[in-house]
């Protein structure tokens, strides 16, 4: 039934559903126990054929797991059924599942070495390694006999590989001697052959792949009706090669489920879409030809620039698409051969194209490919700044491990003629010489080479944070010198110091610079490097302070944290600097971490002041005062957004803490743990009076819980509030008799532990059933209605959140601008500063209250 023939009737038909009679058959036999046995390659040409490829995956698999199970070898390669299932995750577009099956297949560690060094993109490695499984079974091995399938598969992925290497010369020859037609078609067009092209397509073996729908060949078609002149004919090719795309679309799995078997479609339709606009062009250029004018290509030519692969996509994938540019851009040239160069290169983008193609290749480490793709602008005319990025592109792929290739790369760039680049330029290159220098261990020369780099151009972030990095490892160098050799240990214990230093001006420099993702990854790095001054304030915090100073707000947010601790230590008077940049532009994400700061420190120091007699004679101000003070600024600064965080906060403390039953079943289960723990053999031990001093405890443990919830022994605080007053009235008039008598009353549990634990188990209980009376879930606008309408409202941000100018400079910026910008940006803060005004008594009445500042 799953084979026949009048399924396809689906195909033709436009359906809403997207399941067809094959799908539904095959996800009902996957649900069947057991399970029917059918035809594994049967399952997969279908699954291919009617988009079934999850459901015949699954029926595969199970039989696979069934055969392991009742002891068949189903790895063998003569079982179909590990085949089938290797093609089906071939056409979902898992490489890697792929690849590991045929390593489990493969009879050979040859094979099996090889395959690995594919899974890992080790393309000059595996090609090497195919090559020779290849040429050792031509015969004169007689002990290595491979299988026709192994056979196959080292010739697929030899040519996948050269596919990588961009050598479509020797694919070429090889496609031929095996006969192989579409790859000879293949090869053809990106060899720029179209005599060869031209015969390919009217083999029989093309045609039937035209009239099977291979829209790869149909597409090939276009580029030769393009190449010859006939665009009337691209429309109803181009036309054709999108329905037979759209035709495989709809036989693939849905997007959502994250299969990789759209990727090839999608770069297909991509080069459709260039093909019809190679069609256009070619129609523009022409005619502007035959007049002798000279077309506007940018728009065009634009689009191209923005409509690249990503950068880890196969160097095959962006092959596809740059080598068919190539070629419209020696046409274009072709035609305007009469026009002035340096207007004829404004038509194209050839040396864009083969830079992007050479940098993708060197970071995936096909410097070969890269190398070609860069000196094929030796005979194409390139302004300045495309001759800087192929001389930068051809030296940076020298920065390998190889000692032959750093001196080579070192070489190039002293041969270098820097008169006609600009100061970025220049110090780029110099930053480049500083890189090898370093490689090849010469220290001295490249924080020379990096301090010439940020000479020519200050501003090169890059230059400071290598600089910075080169004075770390320097440092690090410096210290463990010091440890081994004693004598001289002060001095170098000095100059360790001193290359920190510098280390962190680089780093801070290069924030200030471009302040990108990569400078400000070295800010934790320096907050570190704080703590190598000791206890006095040193170099280090002096050298933070000054260049911290300059640095915008924004980027000491996601290290708040770090900051207020640094509130404790000797640097505080650097980091108060910056978290009154803060405050003044991002309050909102200092206040809540400063507050608990704030309290924490305050309580820490009035208990060591309670313990210490005498008081504390240092001027340095502690952690707790200037947190204080930086409340009081906030508060200052921005009184309206303090009033609704407080607000905000108020609501969360007081409306959403624990019910008293949820906090008495707290303090009640660890109670009945510490009382379950007095074991008999611990009162042997201690003897009776050691019984009685524990439950002793524990009675005064109660004693405290019955003050503490009950209000035994004082009087209910006048300031709580009504609907406060109503809960603890009801769990008073629920619990607190039965509290005094369990536990409070004379003799109630005595000495007794037995009883104790038992009481405790009984409330224990008790408790846990009442709160689990309480609904899980509860409106929002009855809980707390004040939050339930600041949620529906729109933000109210302070002043300058939106604006591009606070993202950018900092307080100490703001301040060095003109009067003029002065006042621009302080009436950008006016409805600040009007709510200061209204809010000043509130202010003030919240600073008596809780003191100075916080």
């Amino acid at each position: 039934l799953i084979a026949k023939p009048f399924h396809s009737q689906f195909l033709k038909a436009r359906q809403c559903s997207q399941i067809n009679a094959v799908q539904s058959i095959l996800r009902l036999l996957v649900h069947l126990r057991p399970m029917p046995l059918v035809d594994p390659f049967l399952l997969q040409a279908q699954g291919v054929n009617y988009n079934g490829n999850i459901e015949a995956l699954s029926l595969l698999e199970s039989q696979y797991a069934a055969l392991k199970t009742n002891g068949y070898d189903a790895d063998s390669p003569s079982r179909d059924l590990i085949k089938a299932i290797r093609q089906c995750y071939e056409s979902l577009g898992d490489r890697d599942v792929s690849i590991y099956i045929s390593s489990v297949i493969s009879s050979f560690p040859g094979t099996k070495f090889a395959l690995s060094l594919d899974m890992y993109d080790l393309v000059n490695d595996s090609t090497d390694a195919y090559l020779s499984l290849i040429d050792r079974a031509d015969g004169s091995h007689a002990d290595f006999l491979p299988t026709e399938c192994e056979m196959v598969l080292w010739e697929e992925r030899w040519i996948e590989a050269h596919k990588e290497l961009s050598q479509w010369a020797l694919i070429d020859e090889f496609a031929s001697s095996i006969g192989n037609t579409n790859l000879m078609l293949e090869c053809a067009w990106k060899t720029n052959n179209w005599e060869k092209a031209k015969c390919c397509l009217s083999l029989p073996s093309v045609v039937a792949s035209l009239e099977e729908g291979d829209p790869l060949t149909k597409m090939t078609e276009i580029y030769l009706a393009i190449h010859e002149g006939n665009l009337e004919e691209v429309e109803n090719l181009h036309a054709q090669t999108a329905q037979l795309c759209l035709h495989q679309w709809k036989l693939l799995p849905s997007v959502g489920l994250r299969s990789k078997s759209h990727i090839g479609l999608l770069q297909q339709f991509q080069r459709l879409v260039e093909l019809r606009e190679t069609s256009q062009i070619m129609v523009e250029t022409s005619s502007h030809s035959a007049r002798r004018t000279i077309p506007d290509l940018k728009l065009l030519l634009g689009s191209w620039r923005q409509r690249l692969p990503n950068s880890f996509e196969r160097v095959s994938d962006w092959n596809d698409i740059f080598l068919w540019r190539f070629q419209i851009f020696d046409a274009i040239t072709t035609n305007f051969s009469w026009a002035d160069p340096n207007t004829v290169t404004t038509l194209h983008d050839r040396p864009f194209a083969c830079i992007s193609l050479g940098r993708t290749a060197r970071k995936q480490g096909l410097t070969e490919v890269a190398a070609f793709s860069l000196n094929s602008l030796t005979d194409c005319t390139i302004d300045v700044e495309y001759a800087f990025l192929k001389l930068r592109e051809q030296i940076v792929s020298l920065q390998t491990s190889s000692v032959e290739s750093l001196k080579g790369g070192l070489n190039l760039v002293n041969s270098t003629n820097l008169s006609f680049f600009d100061s970025l330029q220049k110090a780029e290159m110099f930053r480049l010489k500083a890189y090898f220098f370093n490689a090849l261990n010469e220290k001295p020369k490249s924080n020379q080479a990096y301090c010439h780099a940020v000479q020519i151009c200050p501003t090169y972030a890059r230059a400071w944070m290598d600089w910075g990095r080169l004075c770390a490892s320097l440092s690090d160098d410096t210290r463990k010198q010091a440890k081994g050799q004693k004598a001289n240990s002060k001095d170098l214990t000095k100059k360790t110091g001193l290359y920190l230093v510098q280390a962190m001006g680089c780093f801070l420099e290069a924030v200030r610079c471009d302040p990108n993702e990569q400078t400000r990854d070295h800010i934790p790095y320096c907050l570190s490097m704080l703590t190598n001054d000791g206890p006095s304030y040193g170099n280090l915090c002096r050298t933070f302070e000054t260049r911290s100073s300059v640095l915008p707000s924004w980027v000491w947010l996601p290290w708040i944290p770090q900051l207020l601790s640094s509130l404790c230590r000797v640097e505080a008077r650097a980091m108060k600097a910056i978290l009154v940049g803060i405050l003044k532009d991002h309050p909102q994400a200092l206040y809540y971490s400063l507050r608990s700061f704030y309290l924490e420190r305050r309580d820490i120091e009035r208990s060591k002041s309670q313990k210490s007699s005498s008081p504390n004679d240092d001027d340095a101000p502690s952690s707790s005062r200037l947190a204080e003070e930086l409340m009081s600024n906030l508060r200052k600064a921005h009184p309206i957004l303090w009033l609704k965080l407080e607000h905000i906060l108020e609501d969360l403390i007081v409306r959403f803490r624990p019910s008293y039953e949820a906090e008495l079943l707290h303090s009640v289960v660890a109670l009945h743990q510490k009382a379950s723990m007095i074991s008999d053999h611990e009162a042997k031990r201690d003897g009776s009076a050691g019984r009685s001093g524990q439950m002793e405890a524990c009675t005064k443990t109660l004693a405290m819980l019955g003050m503490k919830f009950f209000n035994f022994n004082r009087e209910r605080s006048e300031s709580q509030n009504q609907n406060g007053a109503r809960k603890s009235a009801r769990f008073q008039a629920k619990y607190a008799s039965l509290f005094t008598r369990d536990f409070l009353e004379k003799n109630s549990t005595g000495s007794n532990r037995d009883n104790l634990v038992d009481k405790l188990q009984k409330w224990k209980v008790m408790l846990e059933l009442g709160i689990s009376r309480v609904p899980d879930r509860s409106n929002l606008q009855e809980v707390s209605p004040s939050l339930s309408w600041f949620s529906s409202q729109a933000p109210d941000l302070w002043a300058g959140a939106c604006e591009s100018k606070s993202l950018s400079l900092s307080n100490s910026q703001h301040d060095a601008l003109t009067s003029l910008d002065n006042a621009l940006f302080k009436a950008k803060r006016s409805s600040a500063l009007a709510a200061a005004k209204i809010n000043a008594q509130a202010v003030s009445v919240a600073a008596n209250s809780e003191g100075l500042g916080g």
